[in-house]
């Protein structure tokens, strides 16, 4: 087990830094495409623009091919390659079928979304229903290059899964922005998602048939694997339609309560604190594959946890304090003073919220690889009900901000559940780890985030000065976890591998 490829310290840095360029290219365009976007569409189209990507995004990807990353992983490292085109098969067949519901269900429900759960402008409905049916064929084939992409994720292929993530965000962003600054209707702008999501779709197939040639898809092998797939994917699917349903409750919520130009400040503000998350996701990609590989070896389990854990902290804490430190000043330069105004503190508290999510991500991602899936399930229900509840009631009072507080508590309730695997898996909570850990990094993020914030307050917002406190930040932040010694020599020498292996990617 331990001579795996896989696991080699070289191949992990590669594969982590092919996940982050999945996040830091797409970002990158989006940040540029963001506030383009919002001023060619105009507050109201925006609105609408988010709201049917949130569909696209969150409605019916319910990660069922997450399946594949756990099997694919666990049998090519214990040499029953045999089993992966039945698990394959099986995956595809319900990922078919679970695409094909939902874009049916969609297609039907497009005019009642709009009407009347919505309550979308009439001026704007005929245009939302279209891009609402549009967006039901894009749910298709994104539900089938979920399972392809998978594949890859399972074998250890980041660096093609990466490329084509990446193609597909350029795809995407880059004809929407064009579109939008050519003032097309928005009905052109899903189109050409949809063309662009067709392409990557067949793509996607034919790499991973390449990378894994034993996935052609067979029905016969199939039969006995459904079950299999499903009893896996059972918790995924739970809460994957949860997470989708609050996403989609919560906009269409202030859609209907405080209306689309409320929506844009929120979804604006809220992408920020995604954005975080979405950076330490792709950070943890490997961690499935190599949990469920390391599945045997408890103490070799312990050491990716503790030292996963601690790198995303790290990462995650100094991003959490350079951007509420510099919150006021990145929105006004990035979209606009009046965005600005409306968003900051929306943005910091969801910074905060899915700074906490993005934590737990290591023991939600060991979950999964370790075959539990379905802890996770019972983790999210419980923070699922409680943001509802306190989304209606505290937004009633409090307007948005008491939405965004709503989903703070809910990452809360994740970030606690960290305790609940410690006890599950190590038969004990990592006190003296996780006390050690978060004083280091809250005195390292004080500092820095306050000698920004100190920064900023002297000039005039700009982008020059906005990297250069971000930069004196991040200066002091890494200075002051040196001297603390937050790092072990061993966890040293694991980073000097990661830096240099980024070089020659």
């Amino acid at each position: 087990m331990s001579n795996l490829p896989s696991q080699n310290p070289t191949t992990i840095a590669r594969n982590t830094i092919y996940g982050a360029l999945t996040w830091l290219l797409p970002l990158a365009l989006s940040l540029a495409v963001t506030p383009l976007l919002y001023r060619s569409l105009g507050s109201e189209t925006y609105g609408i623009y988010v709201l049917v990507v949130g569909l696209i995004s969150y409605s019916f990807n319910f990660g069922i091919g997450r399946a594949v990353i756990r099997y694919v992983s666990a049998y090519r490292s214990s040499d029953e390659k045999g089993m992966i085109r039945g698990i394959f098969s099986a995956t595809l067949i319900i990922a078919v079928t679970i695409g094909s519901f939902g874009m049916i269900s969609i297609l039907l429900l497009a005019d009642v979304l709009v009407s009347d759960i919505l309550n979308i402008d009439p001026r704007l409905a005929s245009e939302a229903a279209l891009a609402i049916r549009i967006a039901a064929i894009i749910i298709f084939f994104s539900t089938i290059n979920q399972v392809f992409w998978s594949v890859l994720q399972g074998a250890h292929r980041f660096d093609i899964y990466s490329k084509l993530f990446n193609a597909n965000s350029f795809l995407t962003l880059g004809g929407t922005l064009v579109l939008a600054l050519l003032r097309v209707e928005i009905l052109y702008i899903f189109l050409w998602n949809l063309l662009s999501m067709v392409l990557i779709t067949g793509i996607s197939a034919y790499a991973s048939k390449k990378a894994v040639p034993e996935i052609s898809p067979q029905i016969q092998t199939a039969t006995p694997h459904l079950m299999t797939v499903l009893r896996f994917s059972s918790g995924i699917i739970g809460y994957q339609i949860l997470g989708n349903v609050l996403l989609l409750f919560e906009r269409g919520w202030i859609m209907r309560v405080m209306g689309s130009d409320t929506l844009a400040f929120y979804v604006i503000a809220m992408s920020v604190g995604m954005y975080l998350h979405g950076f330490s996701t792709s950070l943890t990609l490997t961690i499935t594959p190599l949990a469920s590989e390391t599945q045997k070896d408890p103490d070799r389990l312990l050491r990716l946890y503790q030292r996963a854990t601690k790198f995303i902290l790290i990462i995650v804490a100094f991003i959490a304090s350079a951007v509420l430190a510099s919150g006021e000043t990145f929105l006004t330069v990035w979209i606009g003073p009046d965005v600005a105004a409306h968003a900051v503190l929306l943005m910091s508290i969801h910074v905060a919220a899915f700074s906490l999510h993005a934590i737990s991500i290591i023991s939600w991602q060991m979950r999964e690889g370790l075959g539990s899936p379905g802890q996770n399930f019972y983790i999210y229900l419980i923070a699922f009900l409680v943001n509802i509840i306190l989304l209606v009631w505290l937004s009633n009072a409090y307007g948005a901000t008491g939405a965004s507080i709503a989903r703070f508590v809910s990452c809360a309730i994740i970030f606690l559940s960290i305790l609940q695997f410690e006890l599950w898996l190590f038969k004990r909570i990592q006190a003296a780890f996780w006390i050690r850990l978060l004083a280091v990094t809250c005195v390292a993020g004080f500092l820095g985030g306050f000698c920004n914030y100190l920064l900023l307050s002297q000039f005039p917002a700009s982008w020059i000065w906005l990297l250069t406190a971000s930069l004196v930040n991040g200066i002091i932040y890494v200075l002051v976890l040196w001297l603390l010694g937050v790092l072990t020599s061993e966890e040293k020498d694991v980073l000097a591998s990661f830096i240099d292996k980024y070089r020659n990617v």
